[in-house]
């Protein structure tokens, strides 16, 4: 199993960004940022129209499910290879609204009309496609980022 070709669904809670991305630049994946890290840098990228997007359509479509490999270092969790910027969008707004968590200032104008409730499936029911190492999908990454 390169890939798997069967979704699963997972809380957001499973889910950890990924400190390899390469969108972090040489700089920040030498650092090894942590998720708190990860998370503060990832808010400042352009993800506010992401959140925009799961406000208009109450989350992701199956078709994007987000690519993940084992988090070998805590049993039952992930480390997300394709989909870093959904996944930050999402926990931001999880943080902001159920961990209180202050929102940085873009985000809080649009949670104060988009308030999805704790156990919605947009935090529970995250597809995935669970691959087995991270180079199994380097070919399809450079061909999604690059197109």
């Amino acid at each position: 199993m390169a890939v798997s070709r069967v979704i699963e669904y997972v809380h957001i809670d499973r889910l950890r960004l990924d400190p390899h991305n390469p969108r972090l630049g040489r700089d920040k994946r030498r650092e090894g940022l942590d998720e708190e890290r990860l998370l503060a840098e990832m808010s400042k990228w352009n993800i506010d129209e992401l959140v925009d997007s799961f406000a208009e359509s109450g989350g992701f479509w199956t078709q994007d499910a987000l690519i993940v490999i084992e988090d070998h270092r805590e049993p039952g969790a992930f480390i997300v290879i394709e989909g870093n910027r959904r996944l930050a969008a999402l926990k931001l707004i999880y943080r902001c609204l159920h961990k209180g968590v202050s929102a940085p200032r873009w985000l809080q104008e649009r949670l104060n009309t988009y308030h999805p409730a704790e156990d919605d499936p947009i935090f529970n029911e995250l597809p995935i496609l669970q691959a087995e190492a991270r180079e199994d999908v380097a070919a399809y990454l450079g061909f999604r980022h690059v197109t």
